[in-house]
């Protein structure tokens, strides 16, 4: 008795179910409408920190899961920002571009994804590109630097 007294209760209230969830998607539909559109680009970075020519080894795989931590921070800083906003001659600022950014190294990969959201698809993409070009050039220039210094510092020893 207590089953059929529930079915008919159901039966009963059905209506009021139905309207409440048809008003629901009403509203977030034109909610939907009224919100502009934001589109996400994505860049993915390959962290290869092998020294090995027959590829990397647990070492290398150990040091680029740190580094990703470090670089997806990196990343994101004023500087690096600053310059992908001047490169592409936009009206931007740092502080609106970090926002808009994020980093993240990719779980239990040597990838590291830079992920730019924009009112414009196009210069979502452009964002996210450039962020990771200038990023990957300032990175190449600092191992460059620390290498002429170690070779510097070699040759010093050598001549003693």
């Amino acid at each position: 008795m207590e089953l059929r007294h529930l079915l008919n209760l159901a039966r009963r209230w059905l209506w009021l179910l139905i309207l409440g969830a048809a008003l629901g998607a009403g509203a977030g539909y034109g909610v939907s409408l009224l919100l502009p559109p934001l589109y996400q680009a994505t860049a993915t970075i390959l962290l290869n920190q092998t020294a090995n020519p027959n590829g990397p080894d647990l070492s290398d795989l150990l040091a680029a899961d740190r580094l990703g931590k470090t670089y997806a921070d990196l990343i994101q800083r004023r500087d690096v920002l600053q310059q992908a906003i001047q490169e592409l001659h936009l009206t931007l600022t740092p502080d609106d571009l970090a926002k808009q950014t994020d980093a993240q190294q990719v779980r239990d990969t040597q990838l590291l994804e830079v992920s730019v959201r924009d009112g414009s698809p196009s210069q979502a993409a452009d964002l996210a590109n450039r962020i990771s070009t200038v990023f990957i050039a300032r990175l190449n220039e600092t191992n460059r630097q620390a290498f002429e210094a170690l070779m510097r510092q070699s040759n010093r020893r050598l001549y003693r």
